[in-house]
C-alpha cells in the first residue's frame, strides 16, 4: 500500500511577532513564558523570542494547549514540567516560582 505521511495541523504551531518577523513555533518547543512589563519572552528549545504583547493575551491563547498561569510573571507549558514543588516548577534547571494565587491550578493539577 502507498504510505502517507501525516500532515502537520496548524493547531501544533503558534505564530509570534517579533519585530519584523514571525516566528513558526510549535506548543511543545515552548518550555515558559516571562512577562516583562509590556513585553513577553517566549523560552523555546531554540533560545529566547521577545515579542512586544501581554502575558494576559498569550495566557488566553494558550489555555487550550496544557499552558497554565503559574506566577503572576509565568506561564508555564505543564507537559515540559520535570517536577512539581510547593512554591516552585522545575523545567529542566530552571526554577520557576509559583505565586499564591495560583497554588490552587497547580494543586488540581498534580491532585494535591
Amino acid at each position: 500500500g502507498l504510505y502517507i505521511a501525516k500532515q502537520e495541523s496548524v493547531e501544533d504551531y503558534i505564530l509570534i511577532k517579533a519585530g519584523k518577523k514571525k516566528h513558526r513555533l510549535r506548543y511543545s518547543e515552548i518550555r515558559y513564558i516571562e512577562g516583562l512589563k509590556e513585553y513577553v519572552i517566549w523560552h523555546t528549545d531554540k533560545g529566547k523570542i521577545v515579542a512586544y504583547t501581554s502575558l494576559k493575551k498569550v495566557v488566553q491563547q494558550l489555555a487550550p494547549y496544557n499552558f497554565n498561569q503559574v506566577h503572576k510573571s509565568f506561564i508555564v507549558n505543564f507537559a515540559r514540567v520535570d517536577y512539581f514543588e510547593t512554591s516552585s516548577i522545575h523545567i529542566g534547571k530552571i526554577d520557576i516560582p509559583v505565586g499564591r494565587a495560583f497554588k490552587t491550578v497547580i494543586a488540581k493539577y498534580i491532585g494535591g
